[in-house]
């Protein structure tokens, strides 16, 4: 039994088996071949069983996707069964070169080939060169690495996970996570709160450490992940994992109850969520409305940009679902650790300061229009808010608003109903904004507090690396100062303003933000039933 610490990123307590998912890496995979008739049969196998796994795949793209999006899946398939790539892998095997050395040198030649012909839809074809080529390579090793077609409750153990590879997960088979990067705002910890799941991340080489099916324990309120635990600490935790779930049943009682502290000051508690299945948990914990929607959730897991058409069927599921309560929709958010295989970024040496958020909306109008005229369209079905994210200058907000309204009139023309009213705000996530909030007071509606990546920019530390986790400290006087100046400024004018970073959960966070005179609150929706509880103990004076 050994013990490692590691920072806790969602609550609660986990007991089971090891799920290691590694990344899609395919040159650190070799190892000495056996004979060529060998070698051989090993591709023949991994071929049968890569077709069958497209398949499968097909069959759930086409479902969920639309056939249009499944047509990638046309270009794995042609590699499988193509009888030059066969042919050129086997006459590599025939000289003694492993199957997984013959895959991958074949297919780094189509690959380079691709690149050198400058156009960039061949280019983009890469990526499909390296998914195959690793389905292979993992069938040829026999390594697993599905997260959407788990067979069993597991507690998966990655270095890392991506927003890519937690749309893939079947969630109902995940009892835990733990990873070896990240830190209490990263992807992960978001992720694992918003759905519950126990979570400790910053683990640093953890998962190197782990074999398949090792047991492991995580104890979150202490920060812990316990590797082979022996029967008695198991029986131990079992008692304490029963003990927590008795409570959070208690407290889920408090979810209809309004927010008021002892001295009668009423808070208002919306949601964070990040798909439409997370809208019913929000109303299940009951939120008040939707605080942050991330439409990020559109973007992952495809091809190409979703059309208007595809965005405002999932708004409208949404706005429909929670019945008049209010959504804020944000605009899509890319970049930092948010990166989509289809959209051409160019490799930056700090993508955190790049081309994100935006930024990148503004350089790409086309697809901004499609987003905001799904948004207002939206807006026809309940009351929605649009907001933007990473805004650093007042410039960015009036060129927004220009192309909001050009996207109103195109709309008018198309005889499409919204909300001629709908209310435009920002995220203050950025310094400067902060310092400048005077200079937006004029220009939007509501505005909303990321303290994620305000604690991010103001420290200069990144909050997904576990390696500085210790400076990122969402509490420092620092950060402190800059939400109470805009509080000041916004309050003043009477608009709306609400804190949705991840330190809206957290209590001592809640308690000092309370004495700023915030009074509107965002959060997983897991954490609100103990928020409104910690809430309605505490007096303000």
């Amino acid at each position: 039994m050994k013990v490692y610490r590691g920072i806790s990123a969602s609550p609660g307590i986990a007991l089971g088996c090891v799920y290691v998912y590694s990344h899609k890496d395919i040159d650190k995979y070799s190892y000495k071949p056996l004979n060529p008739r060998a070698e051989l049969k090993r591709f023949e196998t991994a071929l049968k069983i890569s077709k069958k796994q497209i398949k499968k795949l097909n069959s759930k793209i086409s479902k969920h996707l639309g056939e249009e999006d499944s047509r990638i899946i046309d270009i794995q398939m042609h590699f499988l069964e193509d009888e030059v790539f066969i042919g050129e892998v086997t006459q590599l095997i025939s000289t003694g070169m492993s199957a997984v050395e013959a895959v991958k040198k074949v297919l780094k030649e189509y690959e380079e080939t691709l690149l050198k012909s400058g156009d960039e839809y061949f280019k983009e074809r890469c990526i499909d060169i390296r998914d195959i080529g690793y389905r292979i390579i993992s069938n040829i090793l026999g390594i697993k690495n599905e997260l959407g077609s788990l067979d069993k409750n597991v507690i998966l153990v990655a270095n890392d996970l991506t927003p890519s590879d937690t749309a893939q997960l079947d969630k109902s088979k995940i009892l835990g996570i733990i990873t070896d990067t990240g830190g209490l705002t990263s992807h992960t910890a978001i992720l694992a709160r918003a759905l519950g799941i126990p979570a400790i991340v910053g683990l640093k080489d953890f998962s190197l450490k782990v074999h398949e099916d090792d047991e492991v324990i995580i104890d979150s309120e202490n920060s812990i992940v316990i590797l082979e635990p022996d029967e008695a600490t198991k029986a131990e935790y079992l008692r304490k994992k029963q003990a927590y779930e008795n409570k959070k049943q208690e407290i889920l009682v408090l979810k209809d109850v309004k927010a008021v502290t002892k001295d009668g000051v009423q808070v208002t508690i919306d949601a964070n969520v990040g798909t439409p299945e997370e809208v019913a948990k929000a109303l299940e914990y009951g939120a008040e409305g939707i605080g942050l929607l991330r439409s990020e959730f559109l973007y992952i897991n495809r091809f190409d940009f979703p059309s208007e058409d595809e965005q405002f069927e999932a708004y409208r599921y949404v706005v429909q679902t929670m019945k008049g309560k209010p959504v804020t929709i944000r605009t899509f958010d890319i970049g930092g650790d948010k990166d989509f295989p289809y959209i051409d970024l160019k490799r930056e040496n700090n993508p955190y300061l790049g081309m994100r958020g935006l930024r990148f909306s503004l350089a790409n109008i086309p697809v901004f229009k499609a987003q905001l005229k799904a948004i207002l369209r939206a807006s026809a079905y309940g009351p929605v808010g649009m907001m933007f994210p990473m805004v650093s200058d007042v410039r960015e907000v009036i060129a927004c608003l220009d192309i909001v309204n050009d996207v109103k009139k195109e709309l008018i023309d198309e005889r499409k109903d919204f909300d001629r009213n709908v209310k435009i705000g920002i995220m203050i996530e950025v310094p400067s904004a902060a310092l400048t909030i005077d200079r937006f007071i004029d220009f939007v509606d509501f505005f909303s507090i990321g303290t994620n990546d305000l604690t991010q920019y103001t420290l200069a530390v990144d909050r997904s690396n576990e390696n500085v986790a210790d400076y990122y400290i969402p509490l420092h006087p620092s950060v402190l100062k800059l939400i109470g100046m805009v509080q000041d400024v916004v309050q003043k004018s009477g608009k709306k303003l609400s804190i949705c970073g991840e330190l809206a959960a957290f209590k001592d966070g809640i308690f000092a933000l309370l004495k700023q005179g915030i009074r509107v609150f965002s959060m997983s929706p897991v954490s609100i039933p103990d928020v409104k509880k910690y809430i309605s103990e505490i007096t303000l004076e």
